[in-house]
């Protein structure tokens, strides 16, 4: 551990609690370690972006990626303008802060896989049931689900459903 020694973790843990084993699996800072004790704090994942790379010297810009990447955030450079960068923007957006792309397709029509709905991993048919319309979920009758998280080409599934990355849905609802 680069931030923390054995006495600091002590020192810290016991404001908190007594007689207990403390256990750090990451290197972790000192306001890290009193955010878990506290639980005050929600530490969500992110991405630094630098745009218009192509206004920056190649020098000044690896010099910057460099400060950036030493405080262990990811970092992409992309240029608008150019292009450059913007795929690379697009998947880790998607990987990094886990989301999935949902593709619907509306019964007896064909699957719209130029607006995918956008959603947190781990969302269920029930999510999308409220994002939809807010009746979707009280007239909810079942769903139809094909791509990764299908166990054949087209389940039948309930509300708590998990749903994956490019799986392509149909929601029957009751009239």
């Amino acid at each position: 551990m680069t931030h923390l020694d054995n006495d600091l973790i002590k020192s810290i843990s016991s404001e908190y609690v007594t007689n207990a084993d403390v256990i750090v699996r990451e290197d972790i800072t000192e306001d890290q370690l009193i955010d878990v004790f506290v639980q005050n704090r929600i530490y969500v994942p992110a991405l630094v972006v630098i745009n218009k790379t192509d206004l920056i010297s190649e020098k000044e810009l690896i010099s910057r990626i460099r400060v950036i990447k030493q405080k262990g955030w990811i970092v992409l450079s992309i240029s608008a303008v150019k292009g450059r960068g913007l795929n690379l923007l697009k998947e880790k957006m998607f990987s990094e802060l886990r989301f999935i792309r949902v593709y619907m397709k509306p019964i007896g029509k064909q699957v719209d896989f130029d607006d995918p709905l956008i959603l947190k991993e781990g969302a269920t048919i029930e999510v999308v049931c409220k994002k939809l319309h807010r009746d979707f979920r009280d007239k909810f009758r079942y769903a139809s689900v094909s791509g990764p998280s299908a166990k054949h080409d087209i389940q039948k599934v309930g509300l708590d459903h998990v749903l994956k990355d490019e799986d392509i849905l149909t929601i029957v609802i009751t009239r």
